[in-house]
Order: C-alpha cells, then sequence, then structure tokens
C-alpha cells in the first residue's frame, strides 16, 4: 500500500478503486455523497502529499504521510530518565508479583518437561475483568489481559481520559496466538471454508492480544507488537524506551507473552526441542522444559515518576540489539550477533564491561543455546567474567520464549529493588566451569539482561539501581 502511495506520487496518479457495476455506482452516489473513491479507472491527478491508512483488527490503526515537498519534522528526543514501575506475572508457579516472590524465596521450581501457566476466575475479580469480556479471549489473551492488568494495579496507575492516550502498549511474542490458528485450520481443512470458526478468527492476528488489552484496561495510546522471536519479550522493552524517549508516551506497558497448549506442546515435541525430563540451564541437554506465561512491566518517564511519588523497581539505562543471518529456526553460528548486541547495550547505558555485576541471560538447558550464551559472555567479558554473577530465570519456570525473556528483565529488577533479597540459583564460574552461588540483591548495582531469538537476533538491555 505504501509502495502505490509513492508510485502514485510520483507518477501523478490517482490508482482506482475497482470491481463496481454501474448498479452500484447508482447506489454509491447517493451513500458517499461527493466522495471521489475513483471507482475502476485510475485518473491523472496533479499530487504533492499522500496519505496511507491501515486499521486492524483489535483497534491498532497507523498512517503514514508521503509528500514532494520537504517537510520541517524534527526528531523529539529527551533525556528524561526511564524507570520500571510496574510488573505483572503470569507463569507456571503462580500469578501476580508477591505470588513470584515467595516462590524465589522458597526455591521452587516447576518439575516437569513441559508445564503451563492458567489464568482464573479469582484473577479476573482482583483485576476488574468482566466475564463477558473473558469470553471472548483465546488462551493467549487470556494470558496477556491478566498480566498487563497486574502491571497497571502493580504500578499504582489508573487509566483516565486525561493519560489514556498517553500510555502505549508493545507485546512481544515469540508464536503468538498459534494454537488459536491451528484450531482455526484444523476446523476448515476438517469441515471445509464455510465452517470456519468466526469467534476464533479475530484471535488469529498477532495483534489480537494487544487490542484485548488496551479494551479491558481504556489505554489509547502507541500499541505494536513485536514478533520476532523468543526476544521479543525483552525487544519490547527496547521499544518502549525509544517511545518515552521520543515523548510519544509517558508510560509504556512491554509485555513477553506465550503460551503452552496442547498443539504447542506437540509442536515443540516434534521439533525434538522438549526435553524427555526435566532439565537445569547449561545441562547441556538436546532439549529443554517446555513452558508459557506473560510478564508485563510498566516503563515510565522521571518526571512522570516523580509527580505521582512511583515505586521505581529500576532505572532502565540501555539496550542493543544485532542480527547475523543463519538458517531459519537455527542459531549456530550466529553467537558473534550476542557479543554486538551486548556492546551496544553497554555503549547506549554509557557503561563498560566492568561495571556490571551480574547477567540474567537466556539459557535453558539446550546445549546450542547455552552454549552460545556462555562463549559470548567468556569473549565480552574475559577475566571479568568471573567476578559476574549469571542468573537464570528458566531454571524457575522453564523456556517460556518471550514470557522468559521480560521475566528475566522483572526478576533482575526485583533483586535490584530489595524486593528478592537472594537468589540462590546463580552461577559464577572458576576455572572455566559453572558453580553455583547465592548472589545477594544488595551487592548488584548493574544488570544485564540478554535474550536471543532463533534465526539469529539477540536483544540486550541494562538495568540499574
Amino acid at each position: 500500500e505504501a509502495v502505490f502511495a509513492i508510485k502514485a506520487l510520483t507518477e501523478n496518479i490517482a490508482p482506482a478503486t475497482i470491481g463496481y457495476t454501474d448498479e452500484d455506482l447508482e447506489k454509491l452516489k447517493e451513500r458517499a455523497g461527493k466522495l471521489d473513491f475513483i471507482p475502476n479507472k485510475p485518473r491523472k491527478k496533479e499530487l504533492n502529499t499522500v496519505m496511507s491508512n491501515s486499521f486492524a483488527f483489535g483497534g491498532n490503526n497507523a498512517s503514514i504521510i508521503f509528500s514532494k515537498n520537504k517537510g520541517n519534522v524534527k526528531a523529539n528526543v529527551n533525556n528524561n530518565k526511564i524507570y520500571i514501575t510496574g510488573m505483572g506475572i503470569v507463569s507456571p508457579l503462580g500469578n501476580g508479583v508477591d505470588n513470584y516472590i515467595s516462590k524465589c524465596e522458597n526455591n521452587e521450581v516447576v518439575n516437569s518437561n513441559s508445564v503451563s501457566s492458567s489464568v482464573g476466575v479469582d484473577d479476573y475479580n482482583e483485576l476488574g475483568i468482566k466475564m463477558a469480556f473473558y469470553r471472548k479471549l483465546d488462551n493467549f489473551s487470556q494470558l496477556q489481559a491478566v498480566s498487563g492488568m497486574q502491571a497497571l494495579k502493580n504500578a499504582g496507575i489508573e487509566i483516565t481520559e486525561e493519560n489514556a492516550t498517553r500510555i502505549g502498549i508493545v507485546v512481544g511474542s515469540c508464536d503468538g496466538a498459534l494454537g488459536t490458528c491451528c484450531q482455526f485450520e484444523e476446523s476448515i481443512a476438517e469441515k471445509g471454508n464455510a465452517n470456519g470458526s468466526a469467534f476464533k478468527f479475530p484471535n488469529t492476528v498477532y495483534n489480537a492480544a494487544g487490542g484485548y488489552l488496551s479494551i479491558c484496561s481504556g489505554i489509547k495510546g502507541y500499541n505494536v507488537t513485536v514478533t520476532n522471536g523468543a526476544q521479543s519479550g525483552l525487544q519490547s522493552i527496547a521499544y518502549a524506551m525509544s517511545v518515552i524517549k521520543q515523548g510519544k508516551g509517558d508510560y509504556v506497558l512491554a509485555t513477553g507473552t506465550d503460551e503452552n497448549i496442547e498443539v504447542i506442546n506437540e509442536l515443540y515435541t516434534k521439533l525434538d526441542l522438549v526435553a524427555d525430563k526435566k532439565v537445569n540451564p547449561y545441562a547441556n541437554e538436546n532439549g529443554f522444559v517446555l513452558a508459557d506465561g506473560s510478564v508485563t512491566l510498566v516503563l515510565e518517564s522521571e518526571d512522570v515518576a516523580n509527580k505521582r511519588n512511583a515505586t521505581k523497581y529500576a532505572e532502565v539505562l540501555g539496550y542493543g540489539m544485532a542480527h547475523k543471518n543463519v538458517d531459519f529456526a537455527t542459531l549456530s553460528g550466529s553467537d558473534t550477533a550476542l557479543d554486538q548486541a551486548i556492546l551496544n547495550a553497554l555503549e547506549d547505558a554509557g557503561l563498560s564491561i566492568n561495571d556490571i555485576d551480574a547477567i540474567s541471560g537466556f539459557a535453558n538447558g539446550h546445549s546450542v543455546v547455552d552454549n552460545i550464551e556462555f562463549d559470548a559472555y567468556k569473549r565480552v567479558f574475559k577475566d571479568q567474567l568471573e567476578n559476574i554473577a549469571l542468573i537464570q530465570t528458566k531454571e524457575r519456570t522453564g523456556e517460556g520464549r518471550a514470557a522468559s525473556a521480560s521475566l528475566a528483565c522483572a526478576h533482575a529488577a526485583l533483586l535490584l529493588n530489595g524486593n528478592i533479597k537472594c537468589d540462590d540459583l546463580a552461577y559464577k564460574i572458576n576455572n572455566d566451569k559453572l558453580n553455583k552461588v547465592t548472589v545477594d540483591g544488595k551487592n548488584l548495582k548493574n544488570v544485564l539482561v540478554t535474550a536471543y531469538g532463533s534465526g539469529g537476533t539477540y536483544c540486550a538491555v541494562v538495568i540499574s539501581k
């Protein structure tokens, strides 16, 4: 559509809207009035400026303007600090920030090779989500709605007419509502096109969950869905930073969500990615514990946070992203991109490798993933790595893809803030070997968070006490 808009502009041709009969045109004259919709045949027209509009399911709308004339557009980048001021956690260990903190204190972990999160009536009642609305949602959107509403409540943010357009949503997902997509396709395959479910179809689009969260929360600002592999949950935080820095919002809900329902488990199992038993990070196995969840972080500019005396879990200092092309759905050979993402994040944060106290990483027990992470840290941090604690949330909750990427950041923020006092499931390197240690949150100042995406995409974020 954008290409057609540009071609129209450069060639002074207004493209036609085709497919109208003479009978249609007579009816449209009455309904459209003087609207010039250029039926059936293109028309020469002197054009200087054109607009392309896209309106999607869930209320996600976008417009872009192209012009022959130079515009007076200036980047509005501010130097306001950005803080994590709220969070919502839905995981296989249960729901809510307080619940997660309690499970960490008791060192509770998942105990199967495939685990799932769940939300229910108690969650909806606590968050004011009406049952009539909940029934419209597929499993993926339910997880997202609960963690998003939890995050707003945890941050103490009430949506009003005044602030609704100044609050944004960035949803990150590896697989999206893949379960609903498969169920929809199955019904067509079994019963024919006419029997495709009109109830399921709206939930097959990737931005449906962000749209539902917008509806139940009342948020009307920036809204986008990122589907760039497992690291999308961390990348949502990076994009949220950019939105706030550019003055497009005062708060942004940055989230990572993925589901593990029957069809997801079947797909990952047949791809030989699920371990045949419970495994821990750095286990050097050929699979991981398949999990899911939804984790939402509220990012907020310093000015707004100070005005409302918000709780500041951690400051978000900077981010980096990098990609190296490898075969589809693989990681091998892409490891130097992780190096670059880390270095980009450190540069953006204004820090050196000596300033990092801990890394909240992405190891999941699968040897390919674990070795790429471990080897990159050794290259980037070298001898300094012996002084850095490695924190791995997937030992607690499994590989939840985008949800795990967001949880890695949330967990680090809870440690920095003192909500989680100690982490007994951390590692340090001694003579090139990993040894389990206990990390005291009081001793941490700067934590690097990393995430991976199959195909060779990586993201890194630095957060600080």
